[in-house]
This record gives structure tokens, C-alpha cells and sequence, in this order.
């Protein structure tokens, strides 16, 4: 099994930064125990012999400041960069499954603002897609849920 980890990250996250905060960095760009949060998300795949590429699909508006700002990191962690979809979450997707190499057989999409996934449940869910043409991992709701 051959894996490329698709990191959408294009979104504004506005409900992270508020309203009228386009001009600052997003909830991805955050630093989260000295390293931006997309940064620690692609850590859970980097080291993984399963994982053959890392992509991250950003904001196509904010592709060059994102490139000035952590290019150098991304390079050197030998993961690519995309510009992702103009509005909507699938829309990026897309564009990086337009990106993937040859050599991969699998494709796992994780949320660039996640980055404390463990490294039990990435485990379950590459060995599941081992066995299943598709997997979706789900966790148990431990808090309320109101409307």
C-alpha cells in the first residue's frame, strides 16, 4: 500500500480568526507548540513507510504568502503544495487528487486543522483501507450534543 495524504487546507477559518480577519494568518498557520498547526497535521503522515506523498491545498488567494512563509519547511519535509478550490472543501480536494503520483494506490484526506489525530487511529484506518476499497473513521461523541 502506497499512500498519498491529501491535507486540505484552503479554507478561512473564520470561525477561528472572526469575521473581517482575512488579512491575518488562519487557523492552519497558528503555531501550536512552535510549529504552524498544518505543519504538525502533516507530521502524523511524514514518517509513515505507507505514505508515499504529502500534499497541502491552500488558499489559491494566499498561495504566494503561504509559500514565502513556510516553503522552505515544506520542501525540506518533501511535501508538495497545491492551490486549492475557490469555495468549497470538495472543490480541494479535487484539485489534489488531480496532483497525486503514479506510484500511490491509496488516498487519505486529512483536515489540515487537525493536528492530534493519534497515531492509533491512523493505524486502524490504513489497515482497514488495507482491506476495504473505502474507510471513514469515526469516533464516539464523549461531550453533549445540543441543538
Amino acid at each position: 500500500m502506497r499512500v498519498s495524504v491529501i491535507l486540505p487546507a484552503a479554507g478561512l477559518g473564520r470561525r477561528f480568526t472572526g469575521p473581517g480577519a482575512d488579512d491575518g494568518p488562519s487557523k492552519i498557520e497558528a503555531t501550536l507548540a512552535g510549529r504552524a498547526v498544518f505543519l504538525r497535521s502533516a507530521e502524523l503522515f511524514l514518517n509513515r513507510s505507507q505514505v508515499c506523498q504529502v500534499i497541502v491545498a491552500v488558499n489559491p488567494q494566499r498561495f504566494d504568502d503561504f509559500m514565502a512563509r513556510f516553503g522552505d519547511q515544506l520542501r525540506f519535509h518533501g511535501i508538495k503544495v497545491i492551490a486549492g478550490g475557490e469555495r468549497e472543501r470538495w472543490q480541494t480536494v479535487a484539485k489534489a487528487l488531480q496532483a497525486i503520483d503514479d506510484s500511490c494506490t491509496h488516498v487519505a484526506v486529512h483536515d489540515a486543522a487537525r493536528p492530534l489525530a493519534s497515531a492509533k487511529l491512523i493505524d486502524r484506518v490504513f489497515d482497514a483501507a488495507s482491506r476495504f476499497a473505502s474507510v471513514i473513521p469515526a469516533m464516539p461523541i464523549t461531550a453533549t450534543v445540543k441543538r
